[in-house]
């Protein structure tokens, strides 16, 4: 339903924003603001794939899943609460919310928590150590996307393909 609504508002307009910068676009002769609507949609889903939050989201939830299995393993072996394992901490720590679909984990928090800096209202027990933090910082910037410029491309040929740019 959001889509028809826009359409109609891109019928009168003929144009639309085409980025999540705020680039706008209008249409190209022969494009229905439906095959806009949908054309821009399509844009922006590549424009997040080129991106690293896929990967980097894969990555988070796998560490995660990893490391509680590992420091369940270890609670077993020496005694030591699962919950009191860093990494699990750190990663519980940066956990996203559940409506930020884009981001799994909130990189404010963990950039924060790598130069010292924690939420208050996290108990002193519950917050991870810098280091883990250092780490993990170091961790995701090292994620990268070997097919990113294949999807900018893909991006930017559905826009040219439906939008004259405007500046």
């Amino acid at each position: 339903m959001a889509r028809v609504n826009e359409a109609k508002v891109v019928a009168k307009t003929r144009v639309i924003k085409i980025s999540e910068n705020g680039k706008m676009g209008k249409l190209k002769s022969g494009v229905s603001p439906m095959q806009a609507v949908r054309a821009r949609d399509e844009a922006l889903r590549l424009d997040f794939l080129s991106s690293g939050y896929p990967r980097r989201n894969a990555k988070f939830f796998n560490d995660l899943s990893s490391a509680k299995r590992e420091s369940e393993y270890l609670q077993k072996m020496t005694g030591i609460p699962a919950g009191q394992n860093d990494r699990v901490k750190l990663l519980n720590y940066i956990k996203g919310s559940s409506g930020d679909k884009d981001q799994a984990f909130n990189y404010t928090r963990l950039n924060d928590a790598a130069t010292g800096r924690f939420n208050p209202e996290v108990s002193p027990s519950n917050r991870p150590s810098v280091n883990a933090a250092q780490q993990y910082l170091k961790e995701y910037h090292a994620v990268i996307n070997p097919n990113s410029d294949a999807f900018r491309a893909e991006a930017d040929r559905v826009r040219d393909a439906y939008f004259i740019r405007l500046k």
